[in-house]
């Protein structure tokens, strides 16, 4: 019910919506029921949202997220740049709302991490954070036991939020995710 509930406010706000399963990369108009056309596209419009298991159409880009496979940060990245895309920046609710719906269950990492100063979280875009959705009692850096330094959205986790988790494996089995990109 949640998804419904999110996918409605999400296309009353003009987002597209769409799983990888569409042979040809076409987003479903969830506010008219039917399918994009190219005479539904401006000339100005962004390239159209055909990558990852899962995508959403904004009116300035595309976000797609990968969950059948987990990777590490520097492969996630790589695996985004590949499609000329960048890790997704949550910068509002609006950004997050997209994210938690393409999340389908599966903690993704996102373009924000602390790397460069300890318990200071910047976007790889190297702009600060003026929105946040840290889960309770995150970031928390493993507890002093592990380095947490890139943050993901917990898509596995009820009400999902974000965490900071290891970059890469190990410790715990951790370090690989799903990942979502932005365009």
């Amino acid at each position: 019910m949640r998804s419904v509930v999110l996918v409605a406010f999400l296309a009353g706000c003009g987002v597209r919506v769409s799983s990888g399963t569409d042979p040809i990369g076409v987003d479903a108009d969830l506010r008219s029921g039917h399918d994009a056309s190219p005479a539904d596209v401006s000339p100005d419009a962004a390239p159209p949202c055909i990558e990852g298991d899962h995508r959403m159409q904004t009116a300035t880009g595309c976000f797609a997220s990968f969950t059948t496979v987990a990777v590490t940060r520097a492969e996630a990245r790589t695996a985004c740049a590949s499609h000329g895309m960048h890790l997704a920046y949550v910068k509002s609710a609006a950004d997050e709302a997209i994210i938690a719906a393409l999340a389908n269950g599966v903690d993704l990492a996102i373009g924000l991490d602390d790397i460069a100063t300890e318990g200071t979280f910047v976007w790889e875009d190297g702009t600060p954070l003026t929105y946040t959705d840290w889960h309770a009692g995150e970031p928390n850096n493993g507890n002093g036991m592990y380095e947490e330094d890139c943050a993901i959205y917990a898509g596995a986790r009820i009400g999902g939020q974000w965490d900071d988790r290891p970059c890469t494996p190990p410790p715990l089995n951790s370090g690989a995710y799903g990942y979502v990109c932005q365009r």
